[in-house]
């Protein structure tokens, strides 16, 4: 099965679905073992999801195998496969993987690009590291987790939904939760949770229901981001299940309206 180096595309028409990232490489740790490359590729897909927002909107297709097939095809098109210098692990960010596309970038890289996808996508999916003739884990790639089964999305492979066989495997759930921001976190502890905003966190209506129901002593304020017309993502469906929705319609003063009916209007932000 052929893997590795390839042809890529172009693809500078795609600049502008990607921020800008800072130039500079930070080292995290000097020496760095497979716990502390998991954990920050974690940490960088749950903290980066805005570098590939536009984009997962343009691939996204009617099913979640075809939307998969395009999420594969565009970075097997367009990401170069270099391994990693010896002894020095990297894990960029979506941005910084696009930026440095051309000369190539590792597995691990790519699959943090791949898992950023998915999960603006809402699409589960696992880190999968794998065995061949080493003793030590030597690859890994994402594997999503759809309604039909797994698919494989390792873009080092040479064709979407397959991997080349392994001597042993570690599946790596990545916890739509935890990438929302969320892992370990006692929310229990507060009585106030702001969650800024719903839009960035990507968080679903049952999500957050999951959310009250697990600390119900906590209250939950959930801000949103609107359009110029003032209309928000799920709007209707979210509002059905607060108690009051206070809306700053204007700079400087909040109108509070809800299921209750409260009415009333208050100006903010006041000298």
């Amino acid at each position: 099965m052929k893997t590795g180096k390839r042809h890529i595309k172009n693809g500078k028409q795609y600049d502008y679905l990607f921020p800008t990232p800072k130039g500079e490489n930070k080292i995290i740790k000097r020496v760095a073992n497979l716990d502390d490359t998991i954990h920050l590729m974690k940490e960088v897909t749950a903290t980066t999801l805005e570098d590939t927002l536009e984009l997962s909107k343009m691939l996204k297709a009617d099913t979640e195998k075809q939307t998969c097939s395009n999420i594969w095809n565009f970075c097997f098109n367009h990401l170069q496969y270099t391994k990693d210098e010896m002894g020095k692990e990297q894990v960029r960010r979506p941005s910084r993987v696009w930026q440095d596309r051309e000369q190539g970038v590792d597995c691990d890289c790519m699959s943090v690009f791949i898992g950023s996808i998915l999960t603006n996508l809402r699409i589960p999916f696992s880190f999968r590291l794998t065995k061949y003739q080493s003793p030590e884990f030597e690859h890994v790639y994402p594997i999503a987790h759809t309604k039909n089964g797994i698919l494989i999305l390792d873009a080092v492979v040479h064709k979407f939904n397959r991997e080349v066989p392994y001597s042993a495997k570690n599946d790596i759930s990545m916890e739509l939760q935890y990438l929302n921001g969320f892992d370990n976190e006692d929310l229990g502890a507060y009585d106030f949770v702001f969650l800024d905003s719903v839009n960035k966190l990507r968080l679903s209506p049952e999500e957050l229901d999951a959310f009250k129901k697990e600390y119900p002593e906590t209250s939950f304020i959930y801000i949103f981001q609107t359009t110029k017309l003032g209309n928000f993502r799920g709007g209707n469906e979210f509002q059905h299940d607060v108690d009051v929705v206070i809306e700053v319609a204007e700079k400087g003063k909040a109108i509070q309206f809800g299921r209750f009916n409260q009415g009333g209007a208050i100006d903010i932000f006041g000298r």
